[in-house]
């Protein structure tokens, strides 16, 4: 695991991920940094516009993690298809965490990321085109 700080500006980063520098985005990401520093999954340090995010050492035993390859990350992000890659993302790491045993609905699976039934399928089409 890399245990390197990752250190960006603000508004690079919302740039990179692909959302829109606004108040209400800063907001919540700050919202989010903060929760996850509070649970001792990472390290903040927020000076500024300058954010500087560690793994906590904690975080390597948490079973509330769940990782995933790098490769996996990428060919999610590359990928051009009708879902976003952030959504898409979501369904995948919700598809690796239930339970093989079981069959879940569009629906089901949309209740658990908080996305819309259609959108789900599309996320679904999208994950079912690449060969993770």
């Amino acid at each position: 695991m890399n245990k390197e700080p990752f250190v960006v500006n603000y508004q690079t980063y919302v740039k990179n991920i692909g959302i829109q520098n606004s108040s209400a985005n800063r907001a919540k990401i700050k919202n989010s940094l903060t929760i996850l520093a509070e649970n001792d999954y990472i390290r903040l340090i927020i000076d500024k516009d300058i954010y500087t995010v560690s793994l906590a050492q904690s975080i390597e035993k948490s079973k509330n993690i769940i990782k995933i390859k790098k490769a996996w990350y990428k060919l999610i992000r590359d990928n051009k298809n009708t879902a976003s890659w952030e959504s898409t993302l979501k369904v995948f790491l919700v598809l690796l965490e239930l339970p093989s045993s079981q069959t879940f609905t569009y629906d089901d699976i949309g209740k658990l990321v908080g996305l819309k039934k259609s959108t789900v399928k599309n996320c679904v089409n999208a994950l079912e085109k690449i060969d993770i």
